[in-house]
């Protein structure tokens, strides 16, 4: 498999196909370059030495990986929501694990389990007429509207059962045999996880180490979000709310101008509630049933800042307190029982600055990144560090199963073409007949009559009208023919179907035969790193 590149990649259309920006012999040069332009951020280092502790810990504790970090001397880092990731999400995690290998680094995944998904499964399923149909396979339950951290592991013989249709598929699925009840169930103290977030994260990545991606260090963002580090940046936004907010709506303007629409971009302006003198920012609070609200805040004419959640004020932080605004701020948190998450500018701002140096994103990211690499240059006055962007189209072996009987649209231009001219479609016994043979001839003596311009218009009109009359008469004769048409319709728009099911990319990887994902993981190679 060939990787293709361009600036900015979209979804490839053609199966078992790669795209990737930049070019991959530019990723470790530029890696180079974002190691000079990261360098003098204050306490990088001593956020990312927190942070890859924190991926260490859980890897090992929630994951059973041992992954040691003192090596890493940079970070590579993609993430996803925790949901089953299909081949063009799985492949971030490839490039992530071959580029960290090829330049010496640690690979990172951020788990994006602060957010609200569907982890049901998708799987093609035939059925008994030959044709095929999604079928989707419940990993919970029942699935709450709120973030995956929160949503809770299912019991244990769920999740056997869960295991067990899904292996059972097709026998050629690479999970089929790593998954097996002995070795992710049996074998596994479940007491180690504790959300769903945690069990299709744990799920996935044992098949990610199978597959040679065995460098990668997982971090949920339920876990960095607790960070000092992070609460300090939150921190360091409120002091400046007004500024921050001002330059973060400039940057959706800006891009706004170059022409991308408000949904390619994903993200709306930030919101200033004059009455209350409350700025919102780009954060989540999360309260312990799991709704969410945006935090906003007020600076006091004292330099008091004014947490809330929503419009609803939950505290204050005090500068001259002598308790540090980290710490008051854990208080307001814990005493209110709310959570802090970041939104997807304010998590990228804070990954690309302080933890990654060199982050590899998907094709839907490519366009909120030009509002945060906004904010970079014109808030934070750095130069925005360069990242990857990669995705690919993959078919299961599935899709040459459904024949082609014809094109579709041919096929009802044939049908329309039998109602205006059934003649054509009788057979020829049938034209020798008295009745068909006079039928024949009034409906060309009536066609004479419809194109003759000398003709008045009602007369003309009513030679039309005869014309429709003798086409119906005469469609009496093509029942044959119309029968075979009609089977050939439903034939085709049931495999159109299955084409379209089968062809689906949003397939779990794990659903793929090895060596079709080895194929993928081929495209990258990193020669003179």
């Amino acid at each position: 498999m060939s990787a293709e590149t361009s600036r900015m990649i979209s979804i490839p259309e053609k199966k078992n196909e790669t795209c990737v920006s930049p070019e991959l012999s530019s990723w470790p040069s530029s890696l180079v370059s974002n190691k000079s332009v990261l360098r003098d951020i204050p306490e990088r280092m001593k956020v990312q030495d927190e942070l890859l502790r924190t991926a260490r810990d859980y890897t090992h504790n929630v994951l059973g990986i041992d992954i040691p970090t003192d090596n890493f001397d940079n970070t590579i880092a993609a993430g996803h929501q925790a949901l089953w990731h299909h081949c063009g999400i799985w492949i971030k995690n490839v490039a992530v694990s071959v580029f960290a290998k090829a330049t010496g680094s640690g690979g990172l995944h951020l788990v994006l389990d602060h957010d609200i998904c569907d982890t049901a499964m998708l799987l093609p399923q035939q059925n008994i007429d030959g044709s095929w149909s999604f079928r989707k396979i419940q990993t919970e339950t029942k699935q709450e509207p709120i973030p995956l951290e929160l949503r809770p592991l299912p019991k244990e013989e769920n999740i056997r059962d869960f295991l067990d249709t899904v292996t059972k598929a097709y026998p050629w699925q690479f999970c089929n045999e790593i998954w097996s009840q002995k070795s992710v169930v049996a074998d596994r103290k479940m007491s180690s996880l504790h959300s769903i977030a945690d069990l299709i994260t744990y799920l996935q990545s044992s098949l990610n180490v199978n597959l040679g991606l065995d460098n990668i260090l997982y971090l949920p963002i339920s876990r960095l979000s607790q960070s000092d580090a992070f609460l300090d940046f939150v921190i360091s936004l409120a002091a400046d709310a007004r500024g921050f907010a001002g330059c973060y709506n400039n940057g959706i303007d800006e891009v706004l101008k170059s022409g991308k629409s408000r949904s390619e971009i994903g993200i709306r302006h930030l919101i200033y509630e004059k009455n209350m003198d409350l700025t919102e920012l780009p954060f989540w609070v999360v309260w312990p049933d799991g709704d969410r609200t945006s935090l906003y805040v007020r600076i006091n004419a004292d330099g008091i800042i004014v947490i809330s959640a929503g419009l609803e004020i939950i505290g204050c932080l005090d500068s001259q307190s002598d308790t540090g605004k980290i710490g008051q701020l854990k208080n307001i948190l814990h005493q209110t029982g709310l959570m802090l998450r970041p939104k997807a500018i304010s998590l990228m701002l804070f990954v690309r600055l302080f933890l990654a140096d060199w982050f590899v994103h998907g094709a839907g990211a490519q366009w909120y990144e030009m509002v945060t690499n906004y904010i970079m240059e014109n808030y934070y006055k750095v130069k925005p560090p360069e990242f990857g962007t990669v995705t690919c189209t993959m078919g299961l072996p599935l899709a040459d199963e459904v024949a082609s009987s014809g094109d579709l649209s041919q096929l009802h231009n044939k049908m329309r073409d039998i109602r205006h001219n059934p003649e054509k479609y009788i057979d020829e016994s049938g034209l020798k007949t008295q009745p068909v043979a006079s039928l024949i001839r009034a409906k060309n003596e009536q066609i004479d009559l419809a194109n003759n311009r000398s003709m008045a218009s009602d007369k003309r009109k009513s030679a039309w009208k005869s014309l429709e009359d003798i086409n119906q008469k005469l469609l009496e004769y093509t029942k044959s023919a119309v029968s075979d048409l009609e089977t050939q319709i439903a034939e085709s728009q049931k495999n159109q179907i299955s084409r379209k099911v089968l062809n689906n990319r949003e397939y779990f990887f794990g659903l793929f035969p090895e060596q079709k994902l080895e194929e993928i993981a081929g495209a990258f190679t990193f020669t003179g790193s």
